[in-house]
């Protein structure tokens, strides 16, 4: 079973190879990678929550335990040039994250299965340092058995 740490790393790894992401613009270490990012498009991952079950029986065999952790790819898009290509890339780095997701389904068999389970724009923007982010929260399901 992969540790709540190997699966953000995992989580990272695969933000992180989105082109409009890049290297190092996808963390798990702050939130103050909104004020060092390099790339339009930055990301903070971190646990969220987890649940815990046992498999289900059938005769004398049975499925193991399960693990299921939700994981926070919390994202950002910063504010470059006008609002409505700002716009158009919130809904691109959306598709990029999603397709990333469902092409890797096992984070490179990490996890059984890793799922985005859903994602939403936030209501207001970030003014950090006189930069302004909209954030999204994209939603990550993680299932994990030993």
């Amino acid at each position: 079973m992969s540790s709540a740490s190997a699966i953000c790393d995992a989580v990272v790894t695969a933000l992180a190879s989105i082109s409009r992401v890049g290297s190092g613009q996808a963390v798990k270490s702050g939130y103050d990678i909104l004020e060092r990012a390099t790339s339009q498009n930055c990301f903070m991952v971190r646990p969220e929550r987890a649940s815990y079950s046992w498999g289900h029986f059938a005769g004398n065999s049975g499925d193991p335990f399960h693990k299921e952790l939700e994981i926070l790819a919390h994202g950002f898009v910063r504010l470059q040039d006008s609002e409505s290509s700002w716009y158009n890339e919130m809904l691109s780095l959306v598709e990029d994250v999603t397709t990333t997701f469902d092409d890797n389904q096992t984070l490179g068999d990490i996890v059984e299965w890793a799922l985005l389970r859903d994602w939403e724009i936030e209501e207001t923007q970030l003014d950090v340092g006189g930069v302004f982010w909209q954030p999204i929260r994209f939603h990550i399901s993680c299932m994990d058995v030993t």
